[in-house]
Parts: C-alpha cells; structure tokens; sequence
C-alpha cells in the first residue's frame, strides 16, 4: 500500500460523514452511551483523513482503487 494507506476515496467520503454525524449525535445527543458514539465519531474522522483503516489491513481489505497503489517490489537474485 502506498504510503499506508488502505481506504479509497468514497470510503473517505462515507466515514467522514457518518464519523461526523456519531460525533455530533454523542456531544449533543445526551444519551447514556453518548462516550461510545464520541469514541466512533473520531475514529472514522480520524480513519477517514488519514486513509488508513488497522482493521482492514489485519483482514487484508483495502477500497483504494489499484491504479493509485504502489507497485510490489520485486527482488531480483
């Protein structure tokens, strides 16, 4: 993966908005689990600016299209 990053373009979009929305649901929401949907709000936020997703990569899932990943290195004997 190029530069780490593991998460395409509308996968960015969709975590970015749902991030915001758990974020906004948690801080105004007053619920009794309102620390969890803080919790989610930024880890999608936080996946969804960086590109980088850790559970994708333990199960080897990645949404960022191929023509924008780095080659595979190749070792030559």
């Amino acid at each position: 993966m190029r530069n780490g990053t593991n998460v395409g373009g509308w996968d960015r979009v969709l975590r970015g908005i749902v991030g915001a929305g758990a974020l906004a649901l948690g801080i105004w929401g007053k619920t009794p689990i309102g620390d969890v949907w803080d919790l989610v709000g930024v880890i999608l936020l936080a996946t969804s600016v960086s590109g980088y997703c850790l559970v994708y990569r333990v199960l080897g899932i990645s949404t960022r299209p191929e023509t924008h990943r780095a080659p595979s290195r190749v070792v030559h004997s």
